[in-house]
């Protein structure tokens, strides 16, 4: 296929790939286009009449991302997520955000809060990369935002490492969770930060030491968490509680202790055992007794 331009300006700010319905069958919402030997890019997809057959258009931001130049020639195939795999699913995006426009600005507040839940509205169920560029129209009476995806956490292995810790050493659990102190003596969840590192759960079973990994690619859901972040020399005023910083790999390094501590050797030889038994046990994450209060609620904000 060709590479063309977005042939509207609503379709710029859906931050999808333009297509003609003829070119792909309805059921396909995503694809991986290839420039170049290790270059691939997944986009999500809109099928729009003014795209030419056997082209696809971008916009202007999706063009500088994955270094398109109208009339390039690229290899262009369906890119299926796999429904039952969780750990394709976004848990997690870290969006650093500017006006789009660097000459017209304001000092007006951002409220991330709001941007935010108006982020998941418009594009959930759409696949994001770390680096991507994207357009935000957060409000018609706000200026256009340009964003930029810094940072992605996959849902499974995110919520199993804050189960571990918390079976580590937890005493007590209070829902909903918004700190976490270690050693774990009082949780709250949902956990309202977003920089908590995910867990190789092959280096547990293998009895190696779980360090924290990222992921680069997946599909935002209706109930990711998402965080803004102020780029640099950006005069863009946000606030809120969305109004997060850059992930942290070693933000949250929780079931270690200083070695010369007292009970360091017995608190090693727990963590071991309660890491072997979770990953060979699959034991569900964040389970309550279904009979203590609030657990309706929480098993909705869990699923």
């Amino acid at each position: 296929m060709k590479v063309s331009r977005c042939p509207t300006d609503e379709l710029t700010l859906t931050n999808c790939a333009a297509v003609n319905r003829a070119d792909f069958p309805d059921e396909v919402k995503h694809v991986e286009v290839t420039t170049g030997p290790s270059q691939h890019f997944v986009f999500s997809i809109k099928f729009h009449n003014d795209v030419p057959r056997g082209t696809m258009g971008f916009s202007l931001l999706q063009r500088k991302w994955a270094t398109l130049s109208i009339g390039q020639d690229i290899d262009v195939r369906t890119y299926h997520f796999d429904p039952t795999s969780s750990s394709e699913c976004l848990c997690t995006v870290m969006l650093e955000v500017d006006f789009l426009q660097k000459k017209t600005t304001t000092l007006e507040p951002y409220d991330s809060d709001a941007m935010a839940r108006e982020f998941l509205l418009q594009f959930s169920g759409q696949a994001f990369t770390v680096g991507q560029l994207l357009a935000f129209n957060f409000s018609d009476d706000k200026k256009l935002l340009g964003l930029v995806v810094k940072g992605l956490e996959d849902l499974v292995t995110h919520v199993t490492y804050l189960m571990i810790h918390i079976t580590d050493l937890v005493t007590h659990v209070t829902y909903p969770v918004t700190h976490v102190t270690y050693p774990v003596t009082h949780v709250t969840y949902p956990v309202t930060t977003c920089d908590i590192p995910l867990l190789n759960l092959s280096a547990i079973k293998a009895g190696q030491d779980a360090k924290p990994k990222k992921t680069k690619m997946g599909r935002c859901l209706g109930d990711t968490m998402v965080q803004f972040q102020k780029a640099e020399s950006s005069s863009i005023n946000l606030v809120g509680k969305a109004k997060g910083h850059r992930l942290a790999t070693t933000l949250i390094r929780p079931l270690q202790r200083n070695k010369t501590s007292p009970g360091h050797n017995a608190h090693h030889d727990h963590c071991n055992v309660t890491r072997h038994r979770l990953a060979t046990t699959l034991i569900r994450p964040l389970q309550r007794n279904k009979t203590s209060p609030g657990h309706n609620a929480h098993q909705t904000t869990a699923t």
